[in-house]
């Protein structure tokens, strides 16, 4: 988040990743470069600009859009699909059709962010034609998901193309040999025999912080019970 107390208070707030195709490239490296919070930092609402540009299709988008319409005279959610029905959840949906400061619009992406001493507009490309306008803008926020970053695993650690972690049961044949007794995954483990995966980089997880907890509790007792069974395996192979 960033505050320039001159003019106009600029808030540009970025997700966790900013390398999504939602920002064209020149911009999300520029904003990257400010090495910018994330949404978690507060945020001081009486300061708050009065058009505000969310970026991003999925629910986090949407609840930060209805959120901040309670401050912002008018929030335009701006997607780069044609429609929110793939991406974003029905009722969020609904509640944004029917807030009356809050307005959607399709088949765009950030192409550029214009100001002197704070933001003051935005340049949007449409996604199919490829024509450039521009649009006032005083706070940008962006909600454009995550990048894992799990290439530092290796090839042993099981991932799906985006680079999430296999477990448990989503863990494909063949992966059961490397464990002691040739035993099925337990919960949570990965296609490495003892070390599991649980929140945002785990494939199919709910990424709320929440989820992630509640996995990390679960983990203890397969742990326990990884552990108990490398312990025996020597033992039974003596007998």
């Amino acid at each position: 988040m960033v505050n320039l107390e001159i003019k106009r208070p600029a808030h540009i707030v970025p997700s966790y990743s900013l390398t999504g195709d939602l920002l064209a490239p020149d911009t999300a490296a520029l904003i990257a470069e400010t090495g910018l919070p994330s949404l978690a930092k507060p945020f001081d609402f009486e300061s708050l600009a009065r058009i505000v540009r969310t970026v991003g299709a999925g629910n986090s988008a949407g609840q930060a859009a209805l959120h901040l319409a309670k401050w912002a005279d008018r929030v335009t959610v701006l997607a780069r699909g044609g429609s929110l029905a793939d991406s974003m959840s029905d009722y969020l949906i609904r509640q944004i059709e029917a807030t009356p400061n809050v307005h959607v619009c399709y088949r765009l992406q950030v192409a550029d962010a214009t100001g002197t001493s704070h933001l003051e507009s935005l340049i949007l490309q449409d996604t199919v034609s490829g024509a450039r306008h521009g649009v006032p803008a005083d706070a940008l926020f962006v909600l454009i998901g995550s990048q894992p970053r799990t290439q530092w695993l290796g090839e042993n650690v099981a991932r799906d193309r985006y680079g999430f972690i296999l477990t448990g049961l989503d863990l494909p044949a063949g992966t059961d040999h490397h464990r002691p007794h040739g035993r099925p995954p337990l919960p949570l483990e990965t296609s490495l025999p003892g070390l599991f995966a649980v929140g945002d980089v785990r494939m199919g997880s709910v990424k709320r912080v929440a989820a992630a907890v509640g996995e990390g509790a679960a983990t203890i007792p397969a742990v326990h019970r990884h552990l108990q069974v490398t312990a025996t395996a020597p033992a039974a192979m003596v007998r």
